[in-house]
């Protein structure tokens, strides 16, 4: 290849690893759940962090009164956000897998269909989840509503309260090989 197509080849190259990294494309964790719960693999995502962070934001400033179109919060509560997005990606991670591997993934699937159709029929519904939450129907459901449902779920499938459904998620996450890039 001459010296201009090597050039050529170059610049493409770097303008996608940027559109990848400012886009989010690149992952936020790696997650390889016990072997108790199905072993599956999976990759958490920096985009989706970042937009259950910003959704996670904007409810919180919204709840507290204070949210503006020109709110700026400091870079550190921006990172503990994403952090906690994170870690809630991969305990939905973990849950999932802890219900698809108990074959119990479609039960799962009609309870959050039979919880979610009154809503999303709704049109102000729509609506109020884009204005509280920032989001469009489908990503609150994925991620807000669809980890929710699948914890309450699973603790009524197992018969556990809050305390043992946190015991067992602390358990899961210590036996799993998570690997984070972002904090």
């Amino acid at each position: 290849m001459s010296h201009p197509g090597k050039a050529f080849a170059a610049i493409i190259a770097i303008g996608f690893a940027t559109a990848c990294a400012m886009l989010g494309w690149y992952p936020a964790a790696f997650v390889v759940a016990p072997g108790d719960i199905g072993g599956g693999a999976h990759i958490v995502w920096a985009s989706d962090a970042s937009r259950m962070a910003e959704s996670a934001i904007r409810y919180y400033g919204q709840a507290a009164g204070q949210a503006t179109s020109t709110m700026r919060l400091p870079p550190e509560l921006a990172r503990e956000a994403r952090s906690k997005s994170v870690d809630a990606l991969i305990d939905a991670i973990l849950v999932r897998d802890a219900i698809v591997h108990e074959n119990s993934g479609t039960e799962a699937d009609a309870m959050i269909e039979e919880k979610m159709a009154t809503y999303v029929r709704n049109p102000e519904f729509s609506v109020a989840v884009s204005v509280v939450y920032g989001l469009d129907t489908a990503r609150f459901v994925g991620f807000v509503a669809r980890p929710e449902i699948e914890r309450e779920f699973l603790k009524g499938k197992r018969g556990w309260d809050d305390a043992a459904f946190t015991a067992w998620l602390a358990s899961e996450r210590e036996k799993s090989k998570i690997v984070r890039f972002a904090k």
